[in-house]
């Protein structure tokens, strides 16, 4: 958090308040939408892994039909989303992406904990964040690719350490064989489910306001504000 704030300046002299705006607009709109499109699965994941009964295959089969399916109901649901600001439009694409690949560095990382390889999760974290700043110094300062490079850097981002975890735990032994256990979805759906409306409750906490901004006085002010939040959040 820290080497991402340092970044800061680098930002706000590379990318105008606009692309700022539209960047957070879309990284805080993932925040949103995902526990509602997953259920929260990714909680599940690491709960239901940890539990040595568990058929561990079966929690990680469940876990990805439900990132997969959640990427195709909001393929679905594109004329709604764009109702939130009509730059997602246009960076519709990029929007769904960054949504994917999230969610699915979301659950890999649960799962990785629920696996108990704790060195492992610390390691792609570590990593997630130095991906992300040499990708921003590169498309930002060498290549100059302003709001494409700095989305472009968080796509890279996520893919980085997801494949880290992927090979690392070897995760994809636990595809084969690829089976759901109907018992075992809803236990995981009881438990994912109550938790969603913390996971919404949080994010209308810390981010509501910048809907508001965004209505009231555009994308420019929001990423203004956007830029002065990382004060106090860092403290």
């Amino acid at each position: 958090k820290i080497l991402a704030f340092l970044l800061t300046p680098l930002y706000t002299s590379v990318l105008t308040t606009n692309d700022y705006g539209i960047a957070d607009l879309i990284t805080t709109t993932i925040t949103f939408i995902y526990p509602v499109l997953t259920l929260a699965i990714a909680d599940a994941a690491l709960r239901y892994a940890l539990d040595k009964s568990n058929n561990k295959n079966e929690v990680f089969s469940v876990s990805t039909v439900f990132t997969v399916l959640s990427v195709f109901i909001l393929l679905l649901l594109k004329p709604a989303v764009i109702l939130i600001d009509n730059s997602l439009s246009e960076y519709w694409e990029i929007f769904v992406l960054n949504y994917a690949l999230f969610n699915i560095h979301n659950y890999f990382s649960n799962f990785v904990k629920g696996l108990q390889k704790t060195k492992l999760f610390a390691l792609q974290g570590i990593i997630h964040t130095l991906t992300i700043i040499v990708c921003n110094i590169l498309f930002l300062v060498v290549l100059k690719m302003k709001l494409e490079g700095y989305l472009l850097s968080i796509v890279i981002g996520y893919i980085v350490p997801i494949l880290i975890m992927f090979f690392g735990a070897q995760l994809y032994s636990y595809l084969v064989p690829f089976r759901i256990n109907k018992y075992l979805l809803v236990d995981m759906l009881k438990y994912s489910i109550p938790m969603v409306p913390t996971i919404l409750a949080w994010a209308i906490n810390t981010s509501i306001d910048k809907y508001m901004i965004i209505w009231m006085y555009g994308l420019g002010d929001s990423g203004v504000y956007s830029v002065a939040h990382k004060i106090p959040t860092i403290i």
